[in-house]
């Protein structure tokens, strides 16, 4: 019985001690990250600059959303944006995109020697924020955890059991609204896009000559492999356009070496669609990371919702699975 609990023990500190260590990793990975981050602000303020725009294009992702470039160097407008370095372009919001002229200068920051916009940094800045706030979630439960092996915090807690456990109902409701409303947007996005693309006005067919391809694999083995197109077509008025444009295998190997029927709308030209059937395009949709991604945030949109629904039952009934005593309702 002595070594079994002694095994047990030394299990226990085993964890503990893979925990703590867990613990200071996170730390020291938010505090390096936090210190990259407060020195490109110190930057930002020392090194206002300028670039002149060569070239303007843009990047139209796979389902939903477009991103507006203008580059800083001539001879890449040709080129699929994925295959440029970071200095060679800049990522602008629509107005600014629409308010640019070729020849114009734009202004932004170096950081390290690279320019940047002001959109640029400020979307690396929120991004920065939101993964901040995930990562410092076990940080954050495992301090929660040693203040509760305190006695008097134990005591405190105890004592205004019912206040703290509305206030963290509460914080834990909101994060979880925002992070689903975050998710959600995503989804939003991709049945506006199905539906402006299928049911949308105003919009014109044409042939897009292919000026280069790319495919980027990011990652390990099982990592997904990114395609695109990058093309060149003139509207109704004769002004030449040139849009990256992320598509699946099957359009990628077809396409690639020939010219490519797509449809763009008549007001914004950039946001281009690939001609193909609608059996296709569902087909491209259903096995997309997307869809996969959209069906685990379904899911775990209803489990959570199962979890909140089973806490209140045990805060009414006492037990998780029991039906309410329809007794202790009161009218």
């Amino acid at each position: 019985m002595k070594k079994r609990k002694h095994r047990r023990d030394w299990k226990r500190i085993g964890y503990e001690l893979l925990a703590f260590a867990f613990f200071i990793f996170l730390l020291y990975i938010i505090f390096v990250n936090w210190q990259r981050n407060e020195d490109v602000k110190e930057e930002k303020k020392s090194n206002p600059t300028a670039a002149i725009v060569y070239e303007k294009t843009a990047e139209k992702h796979l389902f939903s959303g477009i991103s507006y470039i203008v580059l800083l160097k001539p001879g890449l407008v040709e080129k699929t944006v994925s295959k440029l370095s970071t200095g060679d372009l800049a990522t602008v919001s629509k107005v600014e995109f629409e308010a640019l002229e070729i020849g114009d200068t734009i202004d932004g920051y170096s950081i390290q020697g690279v320019f940047h916009t002001l959109n640029e940094l400020e979307t690396d800045f929120k991004w920065f924020y939101i993964v901040l706030c995930i990562v410092g979630i076990y940080p954050f439960g495992y301090i929660c955890y040693w203040l509760l092996k305190v006695k008097k915090v134990k005591a405190f807690i105890t004592r205004y059991d019912v206040g703290l456990g509305i206030v963290m109902y509460i914080i834990l409701g909101v994060g979880l609204l925002i992070l689903l409303l975050f998710m959600y947007r995503e989804i939003v996005a991709d049945l506006k896009n199905g539906c402006e693309k299928y049911f949308g006005e105003h919009h014109i067919e044409t042939i897009a000559t292919v000026t280069d391809y790319h495919r980027e694999h990011r990652g390990g083995i099982r990592a997904p492999t990114y395609y695109y197109l990058t093309i060149a077509f003139e509207d109704e008025n004769d002004g030449l356009y040139h849009v990256t444009k992320e598509v699946k295998y099957h359009t990628y190997r077809t396409y690639k070496d020939d010219v490519l029927p797509i449809s763009y709308k008549k007001e914004d030209p950039y946001t281009v669609y690939v001609q193909q059937p609608v059996a296709r395009d569902v087909l491209n949709f259903l096995l997309s990371r997307d869809f996969f991604i959209y069906c685990i945030m379904v899911i775990l949109t209803a489990l959570i919702g199962y979890t909140f629904f089973l806490l209140n039952r045990k805060r009414r009934t006492g037990s998780y699975w029991a039906a309410p005593d329809k007794k202790r309702i009161k009218v």
